[in-house]
């Protein structure tokens, strides 16, 4: 799963969410991190 957006999160309720009543989940790895903004090609 992947989410772009501005209101604020709480991972370890999205992680929680996920794993709730599952059996088959022998592993979880998760990053959260922070998106650059829109920029017009300068910097590749």
């Amino acid at each position: 799963m992947v989410r772009v957006q501005t209101d604020a999160i709480d991972p370890s309720a999205l992680l929680a969410g996920f794993c709730r009543g599952r059996t088959d989940v022998g592993a979880l790895a998760s990053f959260t991190g922070l998106t650059r903004g829109a920029t017009d090609g300068a910097g590749r």
